[in-house]
């Protein structure tokens, strides 16, 4: 019985061969033009962390008093994978991660449902733990970045530009996410020589508490005319270094 020989079929069979490799471009540029093509596809990573801090507490504590606790309540989910956890002196962390295949729409609720059951369980933590904190953004990818700089502008004027930037960037269509890197916090650090309060009779605690006083936001009163009432507010807000430095300091009776 002679065997199959494909070549020797094609010589033979020219016109089916031509109509096959036809076919097979026009079926191929079809679903070119069906496939799928993103710069930044949509992905997301079945995994949720929940951090907490308590300063002072050792590992053991923060696994025993608040990381058990949490895990407890993330196991009674359904899709679970598995939860791993981890505690170090102050801090420590839960690691939820779903089954793999598990739609987006199913994981936004497993997140929901997840800071739900751990918010159930926050009024049994100790005093003095912060969080937790979540996050569950690991696929979130940033397609650009700028770098805003102003030679003639301080950095409160250029945290306020930026933040206004970022406002009118998030508003634009398509726009899913928009944040701001490398902000700096205001800090006014006042230092005195104690020699020269205590030659002026004047404490630590006095320079501090004269501070908040100043620095204190409170109503003022309101004053009511005819159908028109005007609230009083004294404005006493220290904005800068200058106005910490001018504030008047009291003791016994003296300015």
């Amino acid at each position: 019985m002679k065997s199959f020989n494909l070549s020797e079929w094609a010589v033979t069979h020219r016109a089916m061969v031509l109509f096959l490799i036809i076919g097979s471009l026009l079926v191929g540029a079809f679903a070119f033009t069906r496939l799928g093509r993103l710069e930044d596809p949509q992905f997301m990573v079945p995994t949720m962390t929940a951090v907490v801090a308590w300063p002072g507490a050792s590992a053991q504590q923060v696994q025993d008093q608040v990381l058990n606790r949490m895990e407890r309540e993330l196991q009674k989910m359904e899709g679970v994978d598995f939860i791993r956890s981890f505690s170090r002196q102050g801090y420590g962390a839960v690691n939820l991660w779903m089954k793999g295949g598990t739609s987006k729409a199913d994981l936004e609720r497993a997140w929901y449902q997840a800071r739900k059951k751990i918010g159930d369980v926050r009024h049994q933590f100790p005093d003095g733990v912060l969080g937790p904190i979540f996050n569950d953004e690991f696929s979130d990818v940033y397609s650009v970045m700028y770098a805003i700089s102003a030679a003639d502008l301080s950095w409160p004027e250029l945290q306020v530009l930026t933040e206004d930037i970022k406002r009118q960037v998030q508003a634009q269509s398509g726009v899913t996410k928009v944040d701001v890197f490398g902000r700096q916090a205001e800090k006014v650090h006042v230092e005195f020589s104690s020699q020269r309060l205590a030659s002026l009779g004047i404490s630590a605690q006095t320079v501090i508490e004269a501070l908040a006083r100043q620095n204190t936001v409170s109503p003022s009163g309101s004053t009511e005319g005819r159908g028109d009432q005007v609230f009083v507010r004294v404005d006493g807000t220290l904005r800068n270094a200058r106005d910490v430095a001018n504030v008047s300091i009291t003791a016994g009776g003296k300015l």
